[in-house]
């Protein structure tokens, strides 16, 4: 594998070698050459992000810059994903030069949801001439294995079909596969068309009769849940549109079982997209739990640390529902009283920002 790696490599050196050469005889000094040689590089990079979309070079660029060699892979080239021995799961990876893999699904292609992977874990890089695969570790704390042999930080290794991929401390694993995907056969089905039997044949009247007794149907539904009858009125036939006139169904009581609701939050402004990445970031470490003191504890010690509100001082506490001493959109209020007791909500936008919710257990 390592041999394969230097070749690829020394044959880039090998061109630039040439290209050196070519300039000393031209009679260009060393800085024109450093010069020119930026500007190839550059126009080079152009060149692979050119098969990028947009969208995907604004989100990744600041986390990952694409190497020259980069390339658009054969088609069918895919990783299959395996908890243990079984397979889960196939992802393409033939559309682009590179996909990264990690936590924050807002930035990568391939989202991982293990709390051991960073949040911007690992590139996969097709080389543009080899047509290879190449894996580069991002500097990352639980490190990226292939067959159980951790990688260097920011440089790219080689993987074949024979290799299995492993991020962080994740069980889950990636083969690459360098043929499309197998479709799943289709099902004979040729002996159950035969035997099904065709509906009988209608006359004209009896189709009249049909239609006006549909016409006239009157169809009673019962609300079992919250005890109350009420009727509807349809005119269908075989799909044809249904139309209602149906009674107002009371919407049901609040469920006050779990007793009071007692609400914390952290609140962030700016960008949505990127507050609602670093709060979902956030909610990992959280749940994570590295102190060993709780959810709440730990939910906390991040509000007061980066939470705009002024409940920072409170380490996010707001109040019991539905009383709280600020105002809050009526949408994050029905997000918090949904939730279920010591539990952590995704991200939610609002116009006072992006806020986490935590509801309190009844004990604290």
């Amino acid at each position: 594998m390592k041999r394969e790696a230097q070749s690829d490599w020394s044959q880039m050196m090998d061109m630039k070698k040439r290209r050196s050469a070519q300039g000393v005889q031209g009679g260009l000094d060393a800085e024109q050459m450093e010069v020119l040689a930026a500007q190839a590089l550059e126009a080079k990079k152009g060149m692979v992000k050119g098969m990028v979309a947009t969208d995907k070079l604004r989100r990744q660029e600041e986390y990952f810059d694409v190497p020259e060699w980069a390339g658009m892979p054969c088609g069918g080239v895919h990783l299959c994903v395996f908890k243990g021995e079984k397979q889960i799961d196939t992802i393409m990876i033939d559309g682009c030069p590179y996909y990264l893999f990690g936590r924050n699904s807002q930035v990568c292609d391939v989202p991982l949801e293990h709390p051991s992977v960073s949040r911007v874990h690992v590139a996969l890089v097709h080389h543009e001439k080899s047509k290879s695969t190449y894996i580069i570790d991002l500097k990352t704390q639980h490190g990226t294995f292939i067959n159980d042999t951790k990688l260097p930080h920011k440089k790219p290794v080689k993987i074949t079909p024979e290799d299995r991929l492993r991020v962080g401390m994740s069980t889950r694993s990636f083969k690459l596969v360098l043929t499309p995907p197998a479709r799943p056969a289709k099902p004979e089905t040729k002996h159950i068309e035969q035997a099904e039997e065709k509906p009988p044949v209608m006359t004209a009247e009896q189709e009249k009769e049909r239609d006006a007794q549909a016409k006239a149907a009157s169809i009673e539904i019962r609300n079992r849940g919250n005890k109350t009858e009420h009727k509807v009125k349809a005119d269908f036939w075989d799909g044809i549109e249904v139309k209602k006139s149906v009674s107002p169904v009371p919407e049901p009581a609040e469920d006050t079982s779990l007793g009071p609701v007692k609400i914390s939050h952290i609140l962030l402004d700016g960008n949505t997209a990127k507050a609602t990445a670093q709060l979902t970031s956030a909610k990992q470490e959280i749940l994570l739990n590295m102190d060993g003191r709780g959810t709440a504890y730990a939910f906390g010690k991040y509000a007061k640390k980066h939470s705009i509100c002024t409940s920072a001082s409170k380490k996010g506490l707001l109040g019991t529902l539905p009383h709280l001493p600020v105002p809050i959109d009526a949408s994050v209020l029905q997000l918090a009283s949904s939730l279920k007791p010591d539990s952590v909500s995704n991200p939610v936008a609002s116009q006072q920002g992006v806020h986490l919710l935590y509801r309190h257990s009844n004990d604290q």
